[in-house]
């Protein structure tokens, strides 16, 4: 099968993007800026591109059993958050592109996202063996049921590898507070989902918008921020788009909850999400990772917290028997002939932005 041009797809896909909702023009500029960086860069704002590449590159990996997966899962997808019991969680933290995909093919996105990040040294790693590492924490996590990962009286190591990440609180509030202030009226399903999560009664706000990550450049994002008994509050707003997969199968599809799990402050509705905005809030960053403290451990936590994901809505049995059947080196192999892809369109793409 003939693969299309990246730079057609990404054309397509944006003009059918554009039919779901309104399109921030000048964040969407920024991301295709961005995915001139590098090819891990590239990779985490291109996932519909994946999904086309996928069924092309890796098709051997097209008829394991479906989950509600997580979608656009990569290495620096995951980071920290309060739980109902206010301690500190860890795991994947945005859902955007959930949808019901074969288990695989959120395993060979997470393992070609590792091969990239040691390619562009993020990670220094083998990428000869990233996958498997991610592959034994997803395999523990089938057979034994895993639980989430609470960073408190256990797990020290990854509690010492992501506390270093939390910001000082003042510049945390400065960083979100310089963002352009919004006067004008939220959307109506924004501003009903956005009342819902309010910290209590009385609490006044101003607007700012927000631009951050890469995948979901161009969406419409906010962020409501003020006083509240003492010190600040805030919620961040973001728009929701239907998954990239939509786009390629076009079909009608209930749509797995796109809100973090485990976060009691995360809400979804009417194609909008909201979640607390906190300095407890952290995003995994590789470049800001102690280099000396990252080791297959996290590629392996990674793994198993995806398996955790998966198992929320499907049981182990179908999971495990597949998992048995699957050749040694599977996901190793189709995660390195991924990447190969990946940097093949990264470079056609840096050719038609120059």
């Amino acid at each position: 099968m003939q693969r299309p041009s990246v730079v057609e797809s990404t054309a397509a896909y944006e003009q059918w993007l554009g039919t779901k909702l309104p399109i921030v023009a000048a964040d969407l500029e920024r991301k295709h800026r961005l995915m001139r960086r590098d090819a891990f860069t590239f990779l985490r704002g291109t996932y519909y591109r994946f999904v086309e590449l996928l069924p092309l590159v890796a098709p051997e990996l097209g008829d394991a059993p479906s989950v509600a997966g997580v979608g656009d899962l990569h290495v620096e997808n995951f980071g920290t958050w309060r739980d109902g019991e206010g301690r500190l969680a860890w795991g994947v933290n945005d859902f955007d592109e959930a949808d019901v995909v074969p288990y695989t093919a959120d395993l060979a996105r997470l393992a070609t996202s590792a091969v990239l990040a040691c390619r562009t040294e993020r990670l220094r790693l083998d990428e000869r063996r990233v996958a498997s590492a991610v592959l034994a924490g997803y395999a523990r996590g089938i057979a034994e049921g895993a639980a989430p990962f609470v960073l408190a009286e256990r797990r020290r190591w990854l509690s010492a590898l992501v506390l270093p990440l939390r910001p000082d609180e003042r510049v945390y509030w400065r960083a979100i507070q310089a963002g352009p202030k919004v006067d004008t009226p939220l959307p109506k399903a924004a501003q009903a989902l956005l009342d819902a999560a309010t910290p209590g009664p009385g609490w006044r706000y101003d607007l700012h918008a927000r631009v951050a990550g890469v995948g979901s450049l161009g969406r419409a994002r906010f962020d409501a921020v003020g006083e509240w008994r003492g010190s600040l509050a805030g919620r961040e707003l973001k728009q929701l788009a239907p998954p990239a997969t939509r786009f390629h199968a076009r079909r009608p599809q209930h749509t797995p909850a796109r809100a973090r799990g485990g976060d009691p402050f995360a809400l979804e509705g009417n194609g909008w999400l909201v979640r607390r905005l906190s300095p407890d809030d952290v995003k995994v960053e590789l470049d800001r990772l102690d280099p000396r403290r990252v080791d297959r451990r996290l590629l392996a936590a990674m793994g198993r917290e995806t398996a955790r994901i998966h198992l929320e809505h499907r049981s182990a049995d179908a999971i495990s028997t597949d998992l048995a059947a699957r050749k040694k080196g599977w996901l190793e192999a189709a995660a390195l002939r991924l990447a190969d892809a990946v940097e093949t369109d990264f470079a056609a793409w840096r050719r038609a932005k120059r």
